[in-house]
């Protein structure tokens, strides 16, 4: 008997030192309210961050401090911001991330010189690991602005680390309308062990997407399956939306794929390379004869492949699916984010079972100001125009509505007198939540006078008005 009840009272023990059940935390929207949760010592190895709808402002890097799972509530629409020269999370542990977009600051604007551009400063990591052996996992993400949406890089204080598994799926890397993205994915000191990226979008990135190493020294090789992504832009920054003329700086690597010591079980198939400025995919060192490279597609803006010649068996199909200059690849409308693929496209039914090649995520970005919306997010459930955040506010703020049906939409914005000064949306739209930024100007491009505004959304006949203070 005695027996027994010291080892209940062990496990007492044991269950109050360190193991604890997985408990779910459900976080609304505000500033530094995740930093708070993982500073106020109730959050536990395995423990899931759920965040509400709504933006999350953090106003320095968040320490993940072990193995973690934040994510968006289903059918939220949940935006993690943070300022310039922020990163946005340090891991420090296993880290899963879903339906999140995360977004550095877009309110300092670019500054021109004639056909150069000269962007302002963004060095931002939107995820860093800290610790060797981690494992990242990302599903539903959209990384819009970052100067590095995924990096392990020795350039960076503390980042020199070696990554078990990186896993991207569904998600999006954009460079945003303000700041640059030099490089999406960025692991080149050190390795990768593992790397999976699918189904993803990578538009208007400046230098390589992907950027991954593995183990020369250790026989360590990397393990790549890259499959059914779409690579846009690739090396331009990307403004001609904004009637800014940019001269291509040769210096600058527009590389979709570059990857090193990889090993001989690598599969890069089904993607869609799509005005590249330099090499589509660049292979270097490790066993990259045998990698299957089989089912991608390249217009002539890009090198093809770094490594390809027609005798290596598996790499010849790159060039046999280089369009050149025959224009069949047909995206609807790629300078404003819609890829999707035309009929007659070569892409369609190209992949190896007989799918589509790129990604099957659709990214909208229609002008300015910029609203990146992705096209399988939950349709709302009734017709809304959410209050403006924030609010007051001085120069930008972020304005969501959701519709419930395909109609045509208006968003206008008023003085205090009833004139309008801007028109932010005037076209037909799907039924879907979006979120945009008004910069403070009128239709003219000239700033407005602090104080006070309406702005109304007009969808079919559902009709609504909110008040919001601009501050100066």
């Amino acid at each position: 008997m005695k027996k027994v009840l010291l080892c209940i009272f062990a496990l007492c023990l044991v269950g109050t030192g360190g193991i604890f059940a997985q408990e779910t935390h459900q976080l609304s929207p505000g500033t530094d309210v995740i930093s708070a949760l993982l500073d106020g010592g109730t959050v536990y190895e395995g423990d899931i961050l759920e965040l509400a709808d709504g933006t999350y402002i953090e106003s320095d890097s968040v320490l993940t401090p072990f193995a973690l799972t934040i994510r968006g509530a289903e059918g939220a629409r949940v935006k993690w911001y943070v300022a310039d020269s922020i990163d946005a999370i340090y891991a420090g542990g296993d880290i899963t991330l879903e339906n999140i977009i995360f977004e550095t600051d877009t309110t300092t604007p670019w500054t021109f010189e004639v056909d150069t551009l000269v962007a302002t400063a963004n060095s931002n990591v939107a995820i860093q690991p800290r610790l060797d052996t981690v494992n990242i996992k990302v599903d539903y993400c959209q990384f819009i602005g970052f100067g590095y949406g995924i990096g392990a890089d020795g350039d960076f204080p503390g980042s020199e680390v070696l990554i078990d598994s990186l896993i991207v799926t569904n998600s999006l890397f954009y460079g945003g309308p303000r700041f640059k993205t030099y490089q999406a994915i960025k692991v080149d000191y050190n390795y990768l062990h593992v790397l999976n990226v699918q189904n993803c979008t990578f538009w208007r990135v400046e230098g390589e997407c992907i950027k991954a190493y593995g183990s020369e020294t250790d026989n360590e090789y990397l393990h790549a399956l890259v499959e059914h992504n779409t690579f846009v832009d690739i090396g331009f920054p990307g403004l001609e939306q904004y009637g800014i003329h940019y001269k291509y700086d040769p210096t600058k690597n527009g590389v979709g794929m570059y990857l090193k010591y990889t090993s001989n079980d690598d599969t890069l198939r089904n993607n869609i390379f799509y005005d590249v400025a330099d090499f589509s995919i660049k292979l270097a060192s490790g066993l990259f004869e045998a990698t299957y490279m089989d089912y991608n597609t390249s217009d002539s803006s890009g090198w093809g492949c770094s490594t390809c010649a027609d005798w290596h068996p598996k790499h010849g199909d790159l060039g046999m699916y280089n369009i050149a200059s025959n224009g069949v690849l047909l995206m609807t409308d790629s300078d404003n984010g819609d890829f999707t693929l035309g009929t007659g496209s070569v892409a369609i039914g190209a992949a190896h079972d007989g799918s589509d090649q790129g990604s099957s995520i659709t990214i909208w970005a229609p002008g300015n100001p910029v609203s990146v919306e992705e096209a399988s997010l939950t349709i709302p459930e009734a017709f809304a125009l959410r209050q403006n955040y924030p609010n007051p506010f001085n120069p930008s703020t972020r304005i969501t509505y959701s519709i419930l049906e395909g109609a045509s939409v208006k968003l206008d914005v008023y003085d205090i007198l009833g004139r309008k000064i801007r028109t932010l949306v005037n076209e037909v739209q799907n039924p879907n939540t979006y979120t945009l930024v008004w910069d403070g100007l009128d239709d003219d491009g000239s700033l407005v006078s602090g104080g006070v505004y309406f702005y109304r959304l007009q969808a079919g006949t559902s009709v609504e008005t909110r008040k919001m203070v601009l501050l100066k």
